[in-house]
Formats: structure tokens, sequence, C-alpha cells
């Protein structure tokens, strides 16, 4: 295979990293919703004394039913999910970069905000029913007494876009610490800052790598069902990739440029299992897997999503922790 980036191209990349400071705007995602749970003190004495036990346990009443409240967690759920694929973790909050700022605040606002917007609307014209909905989940733990009115309630479901910027720390900062410690507050602020951004470098390769692990284990699979979405999340991911990657670390930036020339594929050629294309997709990124560290025969077998997210997290660490110059 030509140009495969290898790992000692990754942990001899010596090239000079820019500053984040003009190129990214950090951005916070929230959404507030009215009171769901309340400390239930009578069953919680019921259940304990029914089983003899003290202090052991805390029971939480649902105030709504969960039919009602689930639609806005959908939305909700969908809006993060589409912020963390464009942006890049940074804490609690999400690196973006600025050329893709106005696009997915149109997306967060003109799409999600909108869609909870017209639930919390449907949620006070329907309050009544909300409430019976509530009375019938809880039987006799029901207390009308506790909900707010309709007007009151309708407030509560609120959500923000919130940006700042990726500032300095200046020495104005640290004017009003006194000079023992401040230098003590300074390397405090720089270790958790050089930690955080640690994880932002790692969070774009852990997403190459798990895309790149999803496609070779579909491909090299006999039986493994491909989806379309497959190849739409590795060109996502591989647009994305120079937005994504916080310091420009030039090696990540190729690495997914050559994924887009070389198994970005139409995806029909996937599903065709005695095609050439698959058996050649599945032949070079089990090369690809195998010159950054991955077990690709341990890949073969997995088929959770979840365990491939936790080892291309795994994986990512290993390089990383190679890795020179951070």
């Amino acid at each position: 295979m030509s140009n495969l980036p290898s790992i000692s191209s990754i942990l001899e990349s010596g090239e000079a990293l820019t500053s984040i400071r003009n190129t990214y705007l950090l951005v916070k995602l929230t959404f507030n919703k009215p009171q769901l749970q309340k400390t239930d003190r009578k069953a919680q004495r019921d259940a304990e004394d029914a089983n003899g036990a003290h202090g052991s346990l805390k029971v939480l009443r649902s105030l709504w039913a969960k039919h009602t409240i689930d639609p806005f967690t959908t939305v909700e759920n969908d809006a993060r999910n589409y912020l963390r694929s464009q942006s890049t973790s940074f804490g609690e909050y999400q690196l973006l970069h600025k050329r893709r700022f106005f696009e997915v605040q149109d997306v967060i606002v003109n799409t999600y905000f909108v869609q909870r917007d017209q639930l919390r609307v449907q949620f006070g014209q329907n309050y009544v029913d909300r409430l019976r909905d509530a009375a019938a989940a809880q039987g006799n733990l029901f207390d009308p007494t506790i909900y707010p009115d309709a007007q009151e309630i309708v407030s509560q479901f609120s959500q923000s876009f919130d940006v700042y910027p990726v500032g300095d720390m200046a020495a104005s900062f640290f004017a009003g610490i006194e000079d023992d410690i401040a230098q003590e507050v300074a390397s405090k602020v720089q270790e958790t800052t050089v930690r955080t951004l640690q994880e932002a470098v790692k969070e774009p390769l852990a997403r190459l790598l798990e895309i790149m692990m999803n496609v070779h284990n579909k491909a090299s699979r006999e039986n493994s069902r491909i989806h379309d979405s497959l190849m739409a999340e590795l060109e996502e991911v591989t647009a994305l990739m120079p937005a994504l990657n916080v310091l420009d670390v030039p090696v990540l930036n190729e690495m997914a440029a050559q994924c887009r020339r070389q198994f970005l594929v139409p995806v029909e050629a996937l599903k065709d299992k005695a095609s050439s294309t698959r058996a050649q997709v599945a032949e070079e990124s089990s090369a690809w897997l195998d010159a950054l560290g991955v077990d690709t025969q341990e890949n073969k077998e997995v088929t959770s999503p979840t365990e491939r997210r936790h080892a291309s997290i795994t994986a990512a660490e290993k390089i990383f922790e190679q890795m020179r110059g951070f």
C-alpha cells in the first residue's frame, strides 16, 4: 500500500502545532426541563420498614409519565449528537471551528430548537392531559399540589446555545492572587488546560479509528450486514477532520485524506460479498489498522458499537502516549 501512515510517522511528527485561540470557539448546548423527579419520603419509609432497612434507600417518584417526556429527550439527544459530530470535546464545552459556526448554529437553532419549541407549546396546550397521564402513572402517589400552572411549566423548558472565545491567561488574571501562591495557581491552570487539550487532540484520532474499525469489521466478515450509513459516516468524519483537529496535527489530516481516497467506495460494492472492492477494502483496512497497532483479528470479532468505541479510544490513547511534543 502506498503512502500508508505508519506508527513511526506519527511518533516522529515534529511540525509546530498551531494555536487554537484564533481558530476555534468554545460552545455549550444546554437544555432545561421542569423537575422530573421528587423524593418520596413516605414511599421510602414504607419500603425501608417493609424490608428492615433504615437509611439505605432513596425513593424517587417520576412526576411525569415517561411517554410525555421522551419526545423532548429524543430531540435533545439528537442535537447533542449533531454538535458532537461537528466539534471536539473540551471539558464541559465543545471546540467548534469558526468556519463551521454559522452552519452548526443554523442547524441547532432552526432545526432542533424549533422542534423542541413545538413540543413545548404542545405540552402546554395539552397540560390537563399531561397531568392526567402523570396521575395514571403514579396512582395513589399522585399529588396535584406540587405541580405549577401551565404557563410556568412551559417556561421551564428552556434551551441555549452559548458561545465563548478561547482566550489567553493574561498576567492580569493573577493580579489579585498573593505572590506566594500565584505560581502554584498558574501551574494548576496550565496543567488543567494541557490535560483538557490532550483529550481534545485524542478525540478526532479515536473517531477516525472507530469508523475505520467499523469499515474493517463489516468488510472482513462474510455474514456482516452493511448499512448505507457506513460510508456516510466515513465521509463525514474524514471531511470534518481539519475542523476537528484542533491543534492541526498534520498527520491526522493526512490520515483522513488517505481514508477518503482509499476507502470511500460505493456502499453497494461493499454489500456484494463476492465483489473485489469488498475484498480489497477488507485487506487494506486491515493493513491500515495493523500499522496503527490495532489487533485486526480481535476487531473482526467485535460486533457491539459500544465495544468498538471503547477499543478505538484505548487504541488512540496508546498512540497518543507515544507521541512527542505534547
